[in-house]
């Protein structure tokens, strides 16, 4: 099978788990004899063309645009020039989100007769009522062949939202980090206090602020903020920014910003928890599967597609969303390492059984198989 991925980043650059996502995917269906080409956008990686294994990936220069409406109209122009010039002829092309990925695949379908797949991700699930989204949303779901959804919510939702069949693609999680929490919690000086972790997106609809609010009653607790906001903001970061020195509670809070992987997985393994205060339920949370994968216990909030990793007091613990006392109270909960090492266990063996990238490759083969007859 020849398939083309389709996607907005891929590493070294990392803004959130679609890049990471699809390499993995990539990789594995290499590896079970599949051709894979992949075309994304040429951000910190200065390589036009570069192959991984046998994985060949084309990086098309928009970066000094990467905020801009005109970056994505770039990236759909030279997407199609790149496919009909090098003559990319692939039986799937497979997008890995709704803007420019998903209209372009989108216009492959449509145009071209291009068999198609979009790959509905968690930005593009809050933003598709977006009045600045929503005709574009409309225009990729009813233009590509297929469409996919990270968890069943998602996949409940869209088919009632549409009234087509929407098929339940999740993310995968294996890594290769061997750091014990001992050796991480030392690389990184961490003292007795009780280590708390958020790793993503810095925006409003991740909840941060409940975190911060949670943890400042707290004695000897830590909580570390990694990442950045959506599309170069930085509104909300300050907004959180200015909580936390008006509360004066510099020393429980510290923004780290954008690490690198090993980094990133370092503080995981180190903290004690792995919180996610989530307002809406996108995605799929890559940042949660690494947690759970690297036996760091969990904090959601009890929604969408949570319920469907964590099992309340089993997996992990669930929380109201936006309550900041009901998030303090599972914090203190989990001061107990005993309590803290049993949910830990169970997280690690749901994922190895149920996010597997190889049973999720098995799973695209199999869709691609009954709906393409390929």
């Amino acid at each position: 099978m020849k398939v083309c991925f389709i996607t907005p980043e891929l590493p070294p650059y990392l803004t959130g788990g679609i890049g990471v996502a699809t390499l993995n995917l990539a990789k594995v269906l290499a590896k079970r004899g599949h051709d894979i080409t992949i075309i994304t956008r040429q951000l910190k990686s200065k390589k036009i063309f570069e192959k991984i294994g046998k994985i060949k990936i084309y990086r098309l220069k928009c970066t000094k645009l990467r905020f801009l409406a005109l970056s994505h109209f770039i990236f759909i122009i030279k997407t199609i020039l790149l496919i009909k010039t090098r003559k990319i002829n692939c039986e799937v092309y497979y997008a890995q989100a709704i803007l420019s990925q998903g209209f372009t695949s989108a216009i492959l379908n449509k145009y071209f007769n291009k068999k198609t797949v979009v790959h509905i991700r968690g930005i593009d699930f809050i933003r598709r009522h977006n009045k600045q989204f929503k005709a574009l949303s409309s225009f990729v779901l009813k233009n590509n062949t297929l469409v996919f959804t990270l968890s069943k919510d998602h996949q409940k939702v869209l088919t009632k939202e549409v009234g087509r069949k929407i098929h339940y693609l999740t993310n995968g999680k294996e890594l290769s980090f061997k750091k014990s929490q001992k050796e991480c919690k030392s690389e990184l000086k961490f003292g007795k206090q009780l280590h708390i972790t958020y790793v993503g997106r810095l925006d409003t609809v991740k909840g941060l602020i409940y975190a911060i609010k949670a943890i400042e009653n707290i004695p000897n607790t830590l909580l570390h903020i990694i990442g950045e906001e959506s599309s170069g903001s930085t509104v909300e970061t300050e907004r959180l920014k200015k909580y936390v020195k008006d509360h004066k509670i510099e020393n429980k809070v510290i923004f780290h910003g954008v690490l690198n992987r090993n980094k990133v997985f370092t503080f995981i393994k180190a903290s004690d928890i792995f919180i996610h205060p989530l307002l809406i339920a996108a995605g799929m949370g890559n940042a949660v599967l690494e947690a759970m994968y690297l036996k760091t216990v969990i904090i959601g909030t009890n929604i969408g597609y949570f319920k469907e990793l964590i099992s309340d007091n089993k997996t992990g613990l669930l929380v109201k969303k936006s309550d900041a006392n009901d998030l303090r109270k599972a914090i203190i909960k989990l001061g107990n390492v005993k309590k803290r090492r049993t949910l830990e266990k169970n997280a690690f063996n749901k994922i190895v059984k149920d996010h597997s990238w190889e049973n999720i490759a098995k799973k695209f083969e199999k869709v691609m198989k009954d709906e393409f007859n390929i």
